[in-house]
């Protein structure tokens, strides 16, 4: 990158909670948020999530999610439920970083950069079951322009005035990795100054039930009145929206804010694979290894879930590359199995790791100690189905690398 760029804002929905100190303290608690809805849990209170909603499922729903507070009730009415969980992490990101203030970065210097695996799931079921039951004619005009997956990003450069580049990004589990890949260029061109990137998706019964074929939940997480087979992983389905504010250094210094974190580096890798696995172990720990000298001050590694063989198996192999070039390798975490693993989760995986770098310790997880530097980092390793891999390191903010 010819400038260095630094993460000034983070916005939160999860099943962690959708602030940043109930996040942190469930980081550091290693706090289990997977749970049955209960009926009057605020999730389904007031019909803030008009699409139907799998009852009796053990999943990481999010957590004192309230969309009122962030979206007017006239747009409301218009969004589907990610694009309120986007909207809402927009926000607390956007005033985190000291930018609802349309007086301090003009609107058009503004971009967006939005990961998705799925996009909008549940309105599109209810779409698609009433057209395949009753016809073309059945489709609901007012749901349709929710279905399409750059929905939620139009609906949050809407709402908050943002005219610059809107990008919606895709890349499987990887997907929130990729977005902040994607923001890093439009920085790096000079398209924008400030980017918002990050990633949302949400639970539905077709995708509970799917993974409850493969075997990738647990019996309590699986629809019972699905097809089933032997439940051997242990895949916490989640949903939720992450957002972080991304800028060059000497921009927000002028601005008067101070940055969170610094990104290293964030790019994406196809490695050859066979369709719907994981991909290559191997090649994943290859791209790793070609940046071992990037890695020699790296405090904490940030993984994905072990339900999953290969992924787990990749990372594996990075761990003991990391410990071939740089000594005893740095700790493992694997958040997501606590917060419910989605396709764009990694964005919250990065912003965890801001979290990290800018508190100076370890979470309570990895041993709770000191970070030994000032710029001690930590990486997300972004490894995504069909050879995708998207590694992001996160730096805290000190001296000189």
């Amino acid at each position: 990158m010819s400038s260095e760029i630094v993460v000034t804002g983070l916005g939160f929905v999860s099943a962690w909670g959708c602030t940043e100190a109930a996040v942190r303290q469930a980081l550091e608690a290693d706090v289990d948020g997977g749970r049955v809805l209960a009926p009057e849990d605020s999730r389904l209170a007031d019909r803030l999530d008009p699409a139907p909603v799998p009852a009796g499922i053990r999943a990481g729903w999010v957590r004192d999610f309230d969309p009122r507070q962030a979206i007017d009730a006239g747009r409301l009415r218009r969004m589907d439920f990610a694009a309120r969980m986007l909207v809402t992490a927009c926000r607390s990101a956007l005033a985190d970083a000291c930018l609802l203030n349309r007086d301090v970065v003009a609107g058009d210097r503004i971009g967006l950069s939005i990961g998705s695996m799925l996009g909008n799931q549940r309105e599109t079921e209810v779409f698609l079951d009433r057209v395949l039951d009753r016809g073309a004619a059945a489709g609901q005009p007012f749901l349709f322009p929710n279905l399409v997956l750059n929905a939620a990003a139009g609906q949050a450069a809407i709402q908050f005035g943002l005219t610059g580049p809107c990008l919606a990004v895709s890349l499987e589990e990887a997907s929130g990795e990729a977005a902040l890949a994607a923001g890093l260029d439009l920085l790096d061109a000079g398209r924008c100054d400030v980017v918002v990137a990050g990633g949302m998706d949400e639970i539905s019964r077709s995708v509970l039930k799917l993974l409850a074929v493969r075997g990738l939940v647990a019996k309590d997480a699986a629809d019972k009145r699905g097809p089933g087979k032997s439940h051997r992983g242990t895949l916490l389905p989640g949903e939720g929206a992450a957002c972080l504010v991304l800028e060059r250094r000497d921009s927000a210094l002028q601005r008067q804010v101070r940055p969170r974190a610094r990104l290293v580096s964030a790019a994406t890798h196809g490695i050859a694979a066979t369709p719907w696995d994981f991909g290559n172990p191997k090649a994943i720990a290859d791209v790793f290894e070609a940046g071992a000298k990037t890695l020699s001050r790296l405090a904490l590694i940030i993984g994905g879930s072990r339900a999953v063989d290969p992924r787990r198996m990749a990372e594996t192999l990075l761990l003991e590359r990391i410990s071939n070039a740089c000594g005893a390798p740095p700790p493992l975490i694997r958040p997501r199995e606590r917060y419910g693993e989605f396709g764009s989760c990694g964005a919250l995986d990065v912003a965890l790791a801001c979290l990290v770098v800018s508190g100076r310790h370890l979470p309570g997880s990895a041993g709770g100690t000191p970070l030994r530097m000032p710029r001690d980092r930590v990486l997300v390793t972004g490894c995504g189905r069909s050879g995708a891999v998207v590694p992001v390191l996160v730096e805290g903010i000190g001296g000189e690398s």
